[in-house]
């Protein structure tokens, strides 16, 4: 009897797993053909998300494949053979996949760059971006910021998998002292997932500003929350029924150091910042660190919301339930406040690029704007610079592969261009001559090199001796002034 059982949920799991993981399949498997056809993807062919969803579909569908042979074979130690199975499949299939190239409409570059942009602007935001000095979220590629998803994948996969291998072990021992714990993991879980598929087609709604609007505040502080929670009870999964330090405790500290590594991964992501999730007090970093009040106390919440559920299954003492629920309520009681209390101030106007789409600049008065046109990738995201007479301010865009924007004040002579950034960190210096501007690379602060291609060298998108030729702006259209 347990053995028809344990037959007929495997092929339930199986059709499941198989059936949830249809879409990041489908994506993957385009994607193949695409290299397997022309070597590259094409922009407008990329699915959004590839990485890391086609991985951890690949090592969930492995997982549950082989639940038979792992229950048959392996007495003991089976969730945690089969999760570092699935582990070490979904990160041979991500590195593999990070490898392979994209072309957009004007150069090319590797998955994991282009992933990384996608971390934080959606597709179509990152189209139609509004750049201000607060939106410089992040510098160069660097392979720190995967330290963001590679956690999510992880965290999915193993509370995926628990789920999957402890109802089985339900099954087959007839042990139902996990139930509830594997129960309240279920449901964590789906909400997790469902989080994911949400942020993986909106981007829970961030535009790139670096504070981002209420409901994408919400929308995040809903993630990180279940984030911590998902993980800390798979932690609290195998302690029930012991003592309350192992099964509350315990829990809740994995709980509340996930959710901190998660923010840590977000400072990497946003080169030492975070995301803003309002204008008060309440919601700026504290000094000495990145954190905000509301910060701390999100990372706080998960460990006590992961206590709380923790404890009605373990916990005997209802008053202790009753303390863990009240301190529970007042936490939830002062983020809705704050949230509520928040009064975002309105952006005054003033800054000098009023949108900007494939390469197409829209400017307000007394600015200026010149092209390095590089006829081997055509006008569209090639190099920009704009100059503005006003408060003698510019903006640099060297490439559509940094996030990096270089913007401060100039300084024009009738030989020289100076630009010096903001933040300190970069200066550029142009000649001035044959009708604009000649870049001086070594004067000039270094700019990096990007692979545009898989058949050439990385390239420096602004060589030595580039010339901004200026370009007039006419009824949405790019227009050599010569």
């Amino acid at each position: 009897m347990k053995s028809k059982a344990f037959r007929v949920y495997y092929w339930l799991s199986m059709v499941g797993t198989l059936l949830l993981c249809s879409y990041p399949l489908y994506m993957g498997i385009r994607v193949i053909l695409d290299m397997l056809r022309d070597g590259t993807v094409l922009a407008e062919n990329y699915p959004k998300y590839i990485i890391p969803y086609f991985p951890i579909s690949l090592s969930a569908i492995i997982g549950v494949a082989v639940l038979p042979i792992v229950v048959k074979y392996i007495k003991r130690f089976v969730l945690l053979c089969v999760s570092a199975l699935s582990v070490c499949v979904f990160f041979v299939s991500e590195l593999i996949i990070e490898s392979k190239v994209i072309i957009t409409s004007t150069v090319q570059t590797t998955l994991e760059s282009w992933q990384m942009y996608m971390c934080y602007v959606p597709p179509q935001g990152y189209e139609t971006r509004t750049w201000r000095a607060v939106d410089v979220l992040i510098g160069d590629y660097s392979p720190t910021f995967k330290i963001h998803f590679y956690i999510i994948s992880i965290v999915m996969i193993l509370s995926f998998l628990n789920c999957i291998y402890g109802f089985a072990q339900v099954i087959l021992m007839g042990d139902r002292k996990r139930i509830k714990a594997l129960t309240m993991q279920s449901v964590s879980t789906a909400l997790f997932i469902g989080l994911c598929i949400l942020a993986c087609f909106t981007a829970f709604f961030r535009d790139g500003e670096l504070e981002v609007s209420t409901l994408s505040a919400v929308l995040m502080c809903i993630f990180f929350v279940i984030f911590g929670v998902t993980m800390g009870i798979y932690t609290g999964s195998f302690m029930h029924g012991k003592r309350r330090l192992l099964s509350v405790v315990l829990p809740a500290f994995v709980s509340s150091a996930v959710t901190l590594i998660m923010y840590i991964g977000e400072m990497f992501l946003l080169s030492g910042h975070l995301y803003l999730y309002g204008s008060g007090w309440f919601f700026s970093a504290l000094p000495g660190i990145v954190l905000a009040p509301i910060d701390i106390l999100i990372i706080f919440l998960s460990g006590v919301i992961t206590a709380f559920i923790l404890s009605l299954t373990n916990d005997k003492k209802r008053k202790s339930v009753l303390v863990i629920g009240i301190v529970l309520a007042v936490l939830m009681a002062v983020v809705s406040v704050a949230f509520i209390a928040d009064e975002k101030v309105p952006q005054k106007d003033n800054d000098n690029i009023k949108t900007e789409e494939y390469g197409v600049v829209l400017l307000k008065e007394n600015c200026k704007c010149y092209f390095y046109n590089d006829k081997e990738y055509g006008i569209m995201g090639l190099p920009t610079l704009v100059l503005c007479e006003e408060d003698r301010s510019f903006r640099f865009t060297y490439s559509v592969l940094s996030s990096y924007l270089p913007i401060g004040r100039y300084e024009l002579t009738d030989k020289e261009l100076i630009l010096s950034t903001d933040d300190g960190l970069y200066r550029y210096y142009f000649d001035v001559g044959n009708g604009g501007y000649i870049f001086n690379a070594e004067k000039s602060s270094s700019i990096p090199f990007y692979t545009f291609s898989s058949q050439r060298e990385p390239y420096c998108p602004v060589p030595d001796g580039a010339l901004f030729q200026p370009i007039e702006i006419k009824d949405y259209s790019v227009v050599p002034s010569n």
